[in-house]
């Protein structure tokens, strides 16, 4: 009797059958590299968001620890912009006593006044930033100043030599505020108030680094000021701080 050996098909894959193997592969690798990307990007626009929060608030203590030496009974300078865009902001001046490194630096005297203002200032290439600065006017530049009551030349800006605080603002203000007699809580100081004012709420208005690099003229960064466009919303940052101040 014979017996009849079984056949096992030794065949392998098709042309066809490779190429729509690769094809899926292709296509799976491509999303998850996708994927990976827009992972990567949301992180670093994250990041670089609490960046900007982490250097506004930075900032807002500083400048609470300066007008916390404000030097009482002296002028607290406060010009109020009129408009949206950057160099509309507030400018605000106040008369404080020196570090000891500031006194070193500027002998003769333990007074005097910082200055803060937005103005634009070359970056990289032929772009140009609204940054907000740091004027300090020396001893006897402040004894000018209280003598010439507020002369507001002392306080004009010179964005090569004063110092930078931070970038990419569209708006910095100073909004002086007193006590409503009557209720006991805080309002807007105006014009016709005679109440000293007690505090400032200073509001900074900026945008994220990611997006700034998108802008490099002046019209570009007062359109976005002014007027911004949905997709640019969720770059602007508003950060604000209630600060006491000396009488």
């Amino acid at each position: 009797m014979k017996i009849q050996a079984n056949r096992t098909s030794n065949s392998g894959f098709t042309i066809i059958e490779l190429l729509v193997a690769m094809t899926i592969t292709s296509v799976i690798v491509l999303v998850l590299l996708n994927i990976v990307s827009q992972s990567s990007a949301t992180y670093t626009n994250t990041l670089r968001a609490v960046n900007s929060i982490s250097e506004s608030r930075s900032f807002l203590y500083f400048i609470d620890t300066e007008l916390s030496s404000r030097l009482p009974g002296t002028p607290l300078i406060h010009q109020a912009g009129k408009g949206d865009d950057p160099t509309s902001s507030d400018k605000l001046a106040f008369i404080r006593a020196l570090t000891v490194a500031e006194r070193n630096a500027n002998a003769g005297g333990d007074l005097g006044t910082s200055v803060y203002y937005v103005a634009f200032s070359p970056s990289s290439g032929n772009a140009v930033i609204p940054r907000l600065h740091r004027k300090i006017l020396s001893p006897s530049e402040t004894q000018s100043l209280l003598e010439n009551q507020g002369d507001s030349t002392l306080l004009s800006p010179d964005i090569i030599n004063d110092e930078i605080i931070l970038d990419n603002i569209l708006s910095f203000k100073a909004q002086q505020k007193v006590i409503n007699p009557v209720t006991g809580e805080l309002e807007n100081w105006i014009e016709a108030t005679t109440q000293s004012t007690v505090a400032i709420e200073l509001t900074i208005r900026f945008i994220d680094e990611s997006y700034a690099r998108r802008l490099t003229t002046t019209d570009d960064w007062n359109s976005i000021a002014t007027s911004p466009k949905d997709i640019e919303l969720p770059y602007i940052r508003n950060y604000s701080r209630t600060i006491s101040v000396k009488k």
